[in-house]
């Protein structure tokens, strides 16, 4: 769970921008897209640490979190991502 927005001009502002969000752990991907709000979610996954990797679409950078614990039964937002 989370939301992404993009910098422009020093402003953070509702992305709109098509992004694809994946988490990766023990060489399985998973995928999800991004709303029009920039809210995002993965359901199902199982327990571990998870790279999260946000990719949209161009000018715009690719953003990676490392670490991120998922247990069972448990929401975990990882807050705003901003990119640039």
């Amino acid at each position: 769970k989370g939301l992404i927005n993009k910098s422009q001009k020093g402003n953070n502002i509702a992305s709109g921008t098509l992004a694809i969000v994946s988490a990766e752990y023990d060489g399985e991907s998973y995928s999800t897209g991004v709303a029009e709000d920039g809210s995002f979610l993965l359901i199902g996954l199982p327990e571990g640490n998870y790279t999260l990797t946000v990719t949209p679409e161009l000018p715009l950078n690719p953003v990676t979190i490392a670490d991120i614990l998922i247990e069972i039964g448990v929401t975990n937002n990882v807050g705003e991502i901003i990119l640039q």
